[in-house]
């Protein structure tokens, strides 16, 4: 829950309140007034592990409750403030089109061992005609890069 600096409430156990200038980025829908999408991503990814955030960014412009492009231009647009420097390094970070969280970290993995950035979900195809799609992949290497996590083969798991 972000309030107004003014505000003070202590919702009790659960709920996180933080204060923060909300000026501009505020919605309604006639009964509740929030920050609109692009201001909510910003304020989630701004705080806890990289990882973790560049996972949840990539959850939520995969699943179209915000979008990227918004979402950098507003980090990149951020003063110096408490974790402003993560949500532009988030941002970059993010791609938008893992499947899954662990596609996310795979892909931080290879980041972080210096390879170049894999091409996202990859759709392999012979003489036009589709043969697979792959997590990632380096077509001029011709690698594939698969994800393939215990919950794969257990539908309960992998709800």
């Amino acid at each position: 829950m972000v309030l107004p600096p003014s505000v003070r409430w202590n919702p009790g156990v659960g709920v996180t309140v933080r204060t923060a200038t909300t000026i501009g980025d505020l919605v309604g829908d006639g009964t509740f007034v929030f920050t609109g999408r692009t201001r909510t991503a910003l304020d989630l990814i701004r705080r806890g592990p990289t990882d973790d955030a560049v996972v949840l960014l990539d959850r939520l412009v995969q699943h179209r409750v915000a979008f990227l492009d918004e979402v950098r231009h507003a980090a990149r647009s951020l003063p110096r403030c408490r974790g402003s420097r993560q949500a532009r390094e988030v941002a970059a970070l993010a791609d938008g089109l893992a499947e899954s969280p662990q596609e996310t970290r795979l892909r931080l993995l290879l980041h972080r061992a210096g390879l170049p950035a894999p091409v996202t979900q990859y759709e392999i195809r012979q003489q036009k005609r589709f043969v697979a799609r792959v997590d990632s992949g380096y077509p001029e290497q011709r690698l594939a890069v698969e994800y393939d996590g215990v919950w794969h083969g257990d539908r309960a798991l992998a709800a």
